[in-house]
Formats: structure tokens, C-alpha cells, sequence
């Protein structure tokens, strides 16, 4: 079977055309309609307000269904916050099976699916960390309990993050479920 050269010629320049249109989009974002060139605003995390130290009886049970982690989890409602720039912040406390408590003050960046550390406790105080680096949230490990917050809690499937009122929720019914067996 013979093709014939300007059906192929055709098709060559249909795909070059579009081509050529996605590439002219591109090139357009970030320029006004007067082609005067306006930058994307560069992300800026909002300040970050330490917030109380959490007390044991505010505490709400996360769970962690994971063979890997033999710790329990906790997230202080207090301290569950959206920031203007779509970060959910939170005071997160692990207790070991002897009692030992391990508390955090994160922050979650959904789209991004990522982590930063504030301040750690210590003598029921916050110890600020400063310059902590946003980190990549991996499912699995001694960290994998993050994962879970990130795909279960604190984030929807489309990388954005539901109300702090729907986490709540979400935290409550899962422990109060657990506790019902």
C-alpha cells in the first residue's frame, strides 16, 4: 500500500502547528495582555506562632495502622491551623508504649507533599528550630506515620487540604471508631 507524500506532508504540519501553539502558550504566562511582563509571585510561607504547649487530656489519637510504627500518635486540635499560603500546621505528640513523649510543631504542604519541623518540646516547652528545610513525606520507616497524616488527614486526594474542621472530624471518627471494638 502506496501512502501518499502530501497526506504525510498534512500530517507533519498539523502536528507542527500545535506544537507551535502549545509553545506560544508557554511563552505567554506571565505576560499581560500589553506584553508587559508580570513574574509569578514567588510562594512565602506565612510567620509562624509557637503555639501552647499541649495538655494530655486536649490530646486527639490519630490512626496509624502500621506494623512498622509501634508508637501512638497524637494531634493537638489547639494547635491545627491553615495558613493563608495553604500550609496546615499542627503540634504533634508520640507517645511510646512506657509513656515517653516525643512533640513536634510541623507544618504540611499538601500540593507539594512535603513537611517542615518549627520547634520540638522539651521540659514542656518549644524549642524553636530555626532554618528547618521542607522535606519530601515518605510512606514508610520510623516516619511513615507522616504519610498517613498527609494521605488520610491533613490532605485530599488532589494535593489540597480540606478544612481544619473536616480533619477534625476525620481524626475523631477514625478514633472513636477504634475505640469501639
Amino acid at each position: 500500500m502506496r501512502v501518499n507524500c502530501n497526506c504525510r506532508y498534512r500530517v507533519l504540519a498539523v502536528i507542527l502547528v500545535c506544537l507551535s501553539a502549545i509553545a506560544s502558550a508557554d511563552e505567554d504566562e506571565g505576560w499581560s495582555s500589553g506584553r508587559h511582563y508580570i513574574p509569578a509571585e514567588e510562594w512565602k510561607e506565612s510567620a509562624v506562632t509557637l503555639p501552647r504547649w499541649p495538655e494530655q487530656d486536649d490530646l486527639l489519637e490519630v490512626s496509624v495502622d502500621r506494623a512498622d510504627f509501634p508508637f501512638r500518635v497524637y494531634i493537638d486540635p489547639e494547635s491545627l491551623s491553615i495558613g493563608d499560603e495553604g500550609v496546615v500546621r499542627y503540634a504533634l505528640v508520640i507517645i511510646s508504649s512506657s509513656g515517653a513523649w516525643n512533640a513536634t510543631f510541623e507544618g504540611m504542604q499538601c500540593g507539594e507533599g512535603e513537611y517542615r519541623r518549627y520547634a520540638y518540646g522539651s521540659g514542656r516547652q518549644w524549642q524553636q528550630v530555626s532554618g528547618s528545610p521542607w522535606r519530601r513525606i515518605m510512606d514508610g520507616g520510623m516516619d511513615g506515620y507522616r504519610y498517613t497524616l498527609y494521605r488520610d488527614y491533613m490532605c485530599d486526594n488532589a494535593g489540597s487540604n480540606p478544612q481544619v474542621h473536616e480533619i477534625l472530624r476525620s481524626i475523631r471518627y477514625n478514633r472513636d471508631s477504634s475505640l469501639d471494638d
